[in-house]
């Protein structure tokens, strides 16, 4: 019985996450200022970030290279390396 009411009082404790603290323009806003990252969100002022050139143009197109399948690039070296030696051989 005191298993299933502690079960309970779990489930009605909202998480960090389930909340939204970190989706919501504020959060979102004093992890920019920590972190000194852009935020992706738009609607997030960037004039507190050192460095300007990490702010993205307003109609530029860009590579999220943090997703799974970019983190792998050893096939990129590998055609990398070739070329440099084809060149070299030349």
């Amino acid at each position: 019985m005191w298993l299933s009411s502690i079960r309970r009082l779990n489930r009605r404790r909202p998480s960090f996450f389930s909340t939204g603290c970190c989706r919501r323009r504020e959060g979102q806003l004093k992890w920019q200022e920590k972190s000194d990252n852009n935020s992706l969100r738009r609607d997030i002022a960037k004039n507190m970030l050192s460095d300007p050139k990490s702010i993205p143009k307003e109609n530029g197109k860009y590579l999220n290279a943090s997703l799974p399948q970019y983190q792998d690039i050893d096939a990129a070296l590998k055609i990398i390396k070739e070329a440099l030696g084809k060149a070299a051989k030349k």
